[in-house]
Order: C-alpha cells, then sequence, then structure tokens
C-alpha cells in the first residue's frame, strides 16, 4: 500500500525508530510516516511500529542493516512511500551483514560522482545521511567515528577529500587520479 503524506496528519519530533536520530513522526489511518536524516522517509503500518523495537533489540546490527536498506529505497520524490508491514520487516535487514570498507568506498565514489556538477566542485551532504547511504554502521554523535575510521581506511588511496563542515555536513570531491585507481 502507497501513502501520500496528508496535510492535516500530526508531527512530532522525536528520536528515528530505527537509528535512533532526531527525526519527525507523522501518525494518521493506521500508517506512521517517519522523516530521518539518515534512514529517509519511511511509512511503517501501526503493527509493525509495535514490534519495530523488540525485533531490532534481537540483533544490535539490524537498526544499521535497517538504516541503510530504507536510504537505498529513497525516490526522489518522497511525497508516495510504500507502508512497510510487520511481515516486511526481516527483509530490511536479511543481508545479515553490512558492506565491506571496500564495498563502502566504491558506494560513496559512486555516489560523488553521480552529484559532483564537475570534477573541480565540492558536493555536501549530510554525514548520517552518507553513511546510511554507503553502508556504514551507525555511530555516534552523527555517525562521525565510522566515516572517520573509512576516511583512515582508505586515505592512503587519495580517491577523494572529505571537508568536515562542523558536525552536520560533509563536503567530498573525488580526485581524477584516484578515480582511475578504482
Amino acid at each position: 500500500m502507497d501513502i501520500t503524506r496528508p496535510k492535516t496528519m500530526p508531527t512530532e519530533n522525536t528520536p528515528c525508530i530505527v537509528c535512533e536520530i532526531p527525526a519527525t513522526r507523522n501518525v494518521g489511518d493506521g500508517v506512521v510516516r517517519y522523516d530521518c536524516g539518515r534512514c529517509g522517509a519511511f511509512a511503517l503500518s501501526g503493527s509493525a511500529e509495535a514490534v519495530l523495537p523488540s525485533m531490532l533489540a534481537e540483533a544490535p546490527l539490524r537498526r544499521s542493516l535497517m538504516s541503510c536498506t530504507l536510504r537505498r529505497m529513497q525516490r526522489p520524490d518522497s511525497s508516495r512511500l510504500h507502508t512497510i508491514t510487520s511481515y516486511d520487516l526481516p527483509s530490511l535487514w536479511a543481508q545479515g551483514s553490512l558492506p565491506t570498507p571496500r564495498q563502502q568506498t566504491d558506494a560513496l565514489i559512486l555516489w560523488i560522482g553521480d552529484h559532483q556538477s564537475t570534477p573541480f566542485d565540492l558536493v555536501e551532504i549530510h554525514r548520517a545521511e552518507l553513511a546510511a547511504t554507503i553502508g556504514l554502521p551507525i555511530s555516534k554523535p552523527d555517525d562521525a567515528p565510522g566515516f572517520a575510521w573509512l576516511n583512515s581506511q582508505v586515505e592512503p588511496e587519495k580517491l577523494y577529500e572529505a571537508c568536515p563542515e562542523g558536525k552536520i555536513r560533509t563536503r567530498v570531491q573525488a580526485h581524477h587520479g584516484g578515480m582511475e585507481e578504482v
């Protein structure tokens, strides 16, 4: 079932049920919509929202797996969302493991290439959104430790340059020489 966000849904600020960073939660007609900086926009049936916390507690990695899967499910226009039911939930962490550091690096370089207007431009993205997009585990605060670790692992390859902008945004730029090595 796809939902369109009615303009009358009451909104509350609350931690995301999946990754626990600040999000908005909208309730209406048995469906709960979350808008999260890491996970993106997603809709849960009432029963899915009720059972999800206990299912995530069974294996802590499920939070990171589900966050990554939700982020990768995002459409350009998130006004219409598929409603995730309690039966759908296990499929969101079914892969069982996050991408390897090499896969995360590849995903990062591909993301930069898809979003960089020219090779000289920096691309800005919220660090938490980027972390979920490339499959980093959830790390607090603001996914900074996970992103710093990945940067330290691939820094010698000079594939990209990360420019931290406070705690909220990361600016990245692919290096031409590094792109040839991929």
